[in-house]
Formats: structure tokens, C-alpha cells, sequence
């Protein structure tokens, strides 16, 4: 792979949280950056392209709306599974300090997918919830989720 070299200006603090991250990593600063910008490449491709949800998301997320008010606050507090996050992180750690190997590579992903599917599912709750005339406040990002 071609490599081109470029110099940028980073604020003090950007250049200090990026250096921390290589030096956990035991990574250079040049493959962390890099690895940021290919994910953030990668989740403005995803915009771009998934303008219309797979059908099988798409129908389960329709039939949210008939789920009585219990189920919906369920489905609003769904996770993955603790083991299941914490091999996500691994993996990504990994990828951004040394690549994944090819089934490496395709159980992040599916990992990813299914992260993806789990936070519409929340998302489509809550809102469900919210038309119902709940509080939802108990969701927000400062909540405690079991």
C-alpha cells in the first residue's frame, strides 16, 4: 500500500489523547490516526449508502408498534450481551493496533451489526414510549441500563 506523508496542526489536546491511545496500543501515532479517520470514513459511507434499512429490520422495527407498554420499555433497555461488548472493544482495540485476521474481521463486523440492529431497536422503543406519553428520561445516556 502506497503511503503519502502530510503534516497537520491538532490542538494540544487532540495530539496529547492520541499519543496516550498509540502508546496503549503500543502503535505509532500515524496508524491511530489513521485508523480514526477510516472508522469515521467508514460511518459517513454507512450514511450514505444505508438510506433504506435491510427488510427484515425494517419489519421488525414496524412491528415494535404493537408491543404492549412493558415489552416496549424492555426492548427500550435491551443490550448486547456483556461478553459480546466486550469482545467487540477487543476486537476494534485490535484492529487499530495490529489488523484482524479475515474471521477476526467478519465476527467484528457481524458484532458491529448486531450492536447497529440492538440501538434502532432501543431507539425506535423509546420513541414509541414517548409517543405513548411516557417519560423516557430514564433512558437518556446518564441512566443506569440493565
Amino acid at each position: 500500500m502506497d503511503t503519502m506523508s502530510y503534516s497537520i496542526e491538532l490542538s494540544p489536546e487532540i495530539y496529547k489523547f492520541l499519543q496516550q491511545r498509540a502508546t496503549m496500543l503500543n502503535a505509532s501515532l500515524a496508524s491511530v490516526v489513521e485508523s480514526a479517520v477510516r472508522l469515521q470514513q467508514r460511518s459517513i459511507d454507512t450514511v450514505r449508502t444505508d438510506e433504506r434499512l435491510p427488510a427484515g429490520l425494517s419489519d421488525e422495527l414496524d412491528q415494535l408498534a404493537f408491543l404492549t407498554d412493558a415489552e416496549l420499555w424492555n426492548a427500550a433497555r435491551t443490550r448486547l450481551h456483556e461478553d459480546e461488548q466486550t469482545r467487540m472493544e477487543f476486537l476494534l482495540d485490535r484492529q487499530q493496533a495490529s489488523g484482524l485476521s479475515t474471521a477476526e474481521a467478519v465476527e467484528a463486523e457481524m458484532l458491529a451489526e448486531q450492536y447497529d440492529r440492538t440501538m434502532l431497536v432501543r431507539a425506535k422503543a423509546a420513541v414509541l414510549l414517548k409517543e405513548r406519553g411516557h417519560d423516557i428520561s430514564s433512558l437518556g445516556p446518564d441512566a443506569q441500563m440493565s
